[in-house]
């Protein structure tokens, strides 16, 4: 597989060399694209490594007003729908951009490696092996918590933040409220080095991820849809049953806590669409087991790291599991689900309307959702006498549950 990563770097900075403003990676409520360019209208550029529908779809999360598709598998990809571009090889891109914008661009640009020419450094093989792995450690958490340093999973931290420290690739600053804790986390250099010594760890272990999607099938497509929100799982100490028949996940549903869930996506600061809304409830209701399992196999493999949550006072909160841009962008670029659109928006309005009143019920169109859907679902909730005197009753929580246990059973049957 060609490794995308360079050939999204060299579109990157020969777009800036050339005047224009350009994002890389871009976020949207799909994950990432490759590249966003603002000029006239937004330009979004995904590359596709395997799984051309991916792309579409990631694209289509965000109203670019051109999307590019840069397809280098060996497949064709079917190009006849207006909403994309298809190009299949950087010399089609460029042409792509004189041609219709005008520029003049050459994307044959020189890419560094930052962590091989910083490994030059160094002589003992060990000693670089464990400066490298701290490094992409320190890049998977984001920083950590100095005082407590020795309660993270990776027990090297303690003896190599010092020496970090030394090279100028990790700084520390004060938090909280007394007595001062301090948080190291990666300086500028230490992120590139760390960025790119993750991305070679990553490609090494290419086929380990292929086989991964290959097994979970469309579930690891919805698992990381979730995850990619905030980067990271929350670890939660509760027991999910493996079953997945309907009884089982009506018996599960009694003492889930679908208000905690509701309130982080409705708190969530990001752009978000109806499928991302999706994904995380289906994760943390049906998938979070299969989540858990997924998350650990990476953790081996050091591409993810259950990490604790302090707070200001030092207090641990609780764990996660957090995963770098990187792993999900490359998962979500390997696998797909075929999810049919009703059952996402139906599943969406139902769930968020714990904490939408009735009569607002209309503004969920800001997640994709027709307002023809809307207020059919509407209708649906007062044939079923759910609904007085304008609000919602207090039985419709039951019924939520009900229907999200039977929403669920169909998306574990999922190939």
């Amino acid at each position: 597989m060609v490794n995308y990563f360079n050939v999204r770097q060299k579109i990157a900075l020969a777009l800036k060399k050339s005047g224009l403003r350009v994002k890389s990676p871009f976020k949207v409520p799909l994950g990432w694209v490759d590249v966003a360019v603002f000029k006239k209208g937004y330009i979004g550029i995904d590359i596709c490594i395997e799984n051309v529908e991916s792309s579409f779809k990631r694209l289509l999360s965000y109203p670019f007003k051109n999307r590019v598709v840069l397809n280098l598998t060996d497949k064709n990809v079917d190009a006849s729908d207006d909403n994309f571009i298809v190009v299949n090889s950087l010399k089609e891109l460029e042409n792509l951009f004189e041609k219709n914008f005008k520029l003049n661009v050459s994307f044959d640009v020189e890419i560094q490696k930052d962590h091989v020419e910083f490994s030059k450094q160094f002589n003992n093989e060990m000693e670089l092996r464990s400066i490298l792995d701290s490094l992409i450690f320190l890049y998977i958490c984001k920083e950590v918590l100095e005082e407590e340093s020795d309660k993270y999973y990776f027990k090297a931290l303690k003896t190599t933040v010092p020496k970090l420290k030394e090279f100028n690739l990790v700084v520390s600053s004060s938090k909280g409220i007394k007595p001062k804790f301090h948080h190291s986390f990666l300086s500028l250099q230490g992120l590139s080095i760390a960025k790119s010594a993750l991305i070679d760890r990553l490609l090494q272990k290419e086929e380990f991820l292929k086989s991964l999607a290959k097994e979970f099938g469309s579930k690891i497509y919805i698992i990381f849809t979730a995850i990619q929100r905030d980067s990271c799982l929350i670890y939660e100490h509760q027991n999910f049953g493996e079953k997945s028949d309907l009884q089982s996940l009506l018996l599960q549903m009694r003492n889930f806590d679908l208000y905690s869930l509701i309130n982080r996506i409705v708190s969530y600061k990001h752009s978000q669409n109806s499928l991302s809304i999706f994904c995380y409830i289906i994760t943390y209701i049906a998938l979070y087991n299969q989540a858990v399992e997924i998350l650990r196999r990476l953790e081996h493999s050091g591409l993810a790291s259950k990490v604790p949550v302090y707070s200001p006072y030092g207090i641990k909160l609780n764990e996660i599991y957090k995963v770098p841009a990187e792993v999900i962008d490359f998962i979500l670029k390997i696998s797909n689900a075929d999810i049919d659109e009703d059952l996402v928006n139906e599943t969406v309005v139902l769930s968020l309307l714990l904490k939408t009143r009735l009569e607002e019920i209309e503004m969920l169109q800001n997640f994709g959702i027709s307002i023809d859907k809307i207020r059919q679902i509407k209708e649906l909730l007062k044939e079923k006498d759910l609904v007085d005197k304008g609000n919602l009753k207090d039985s419709y929580e039951n019924f939520l549950k009900i229907k999200l246990a039977m929403i669920c059973e169909k998306i574990l049957r999922l190939s």
